[in-house]
């Protein structure tokens, strides 16, 4: 209990710490335990697929950057945590009890805003070929066995990229580097990820075809007051799709974009595929 306030504090400016599970013959602290290890799960969660300087004023996805509503709340989570109670429950942004002020929120952190700004991403379209059929063909338990054991090591293996998942819809995945995350080595991760994905499907006796993008792209907060969602607008994402579409057809497993070639050729040995004329796209 007497780590909840600090804690708190850190929440405020979207540093998640965990909870240490500490039980008390108090019935009501036990049940703030138990709701800010929840609401510290869900913000978790929710942080993952926010743009960063939203989610905190001044502080970069590798916290290289304080604000001053973060230092602070660093300087106070370091509160002697043998203190018993939360001191006194008066006014805004003070603790008696410690002498520590509690950061108030950051002006500038709206995490709920409706905005865009423009950055450099890359992108990746990935599709399990023929999981259609196979679907029919085995029984939904199975079917639902194999496509989680992917999807688990998908987000693992993304996470560890610093990517994010951005949406699947069956046996089609669209994973977004240095958009909701922020990542200088965008274009390396996404290359990485078009070896990995085709290679871990052939260990299941699956087969994979993928795209791979990178450009320019408007991202943020897109939508309504009753419908929003992390997103961007880019040409690139007709195009990766285009280049999945491109990969399965020519019995390929990955076909990526010069900007991507270009960054990877040190570590990835690249095949030229021959130029691809698609629609309404110049490269």
């Amino acid at each position: 209990f007497a780590e909840v306030s600090s804690i708190m504090c850190d929440a405020a400016v979207m540093r998640i710490e965990e909870v240490p599970e500490r039980r008390s013959f108090i019935a009501e602290l036990n049940a703030i335990q138990s709701a800010t290890r929840l609401m510290l799960a869900n913000l978790k969660e929710y942080k993952s697929y926010m743009p960063q300087h939203l989610v905190a004023d001044g502080v970069s996805d590798d916290g290289t950057e304080l604000s001053n509503a973060s230092a602070m709340s660093r300087s106070h989570s370091r509160l002697d945590r043998s203190q018993s109670s939360f001191g006194s429950s008066g006014s805004q942004g003070s603790d008696k009890s410690s002498g520590h002020q509690i950061p108030h929120r950051s002006a500038s952190m709206n995490m709920f805003a409706l905005q865009l700004s423009t950055r450099k991403v890359s992108i990746a379209a990935l599709n399990i070929v023929g999981f259609t059929g196979l679907a029919r063909s085995k029984d939904d338990k199975e079917v639902l066995g194999i496509h989680g054991s992917l999807a688990l090591w998908l987000t693992n293996e993304v996470s560890a990229l610093r990517g994010i998942v951005d949406t699947f819809s069956g046996d089609r995945f669209f994973v977004t580097f240095n958009a909701s995350k922020m990542l200088m080595s965008h274009r390396p991760a996404a290359g990485r990820l078009g070896c990995t994905f085709p290679s871990e499907c052939k260990e299941m006796g699956l087969t994979a075809s993928a795209g791979l993008a990178s450009g320019e792209a408007k991202v943020g907060n897109m939508g309504c007051a009753t419908m929003r969602k992390f997103s961007f607008v880019s040409s690139l994402v007709p195009f990766v799709y285009a280049l999945e579409r491109h990969a399965a057809d020519m019995g390929l497993t990955t076909l990526v974009d010069p900007l991507v070639q270009q960054e990877c050729q040190r570590d990835i040995l690249f095949r030229r595929a021959g130029l691809l004329k698609l629609r309404k796209f110049k490269d």
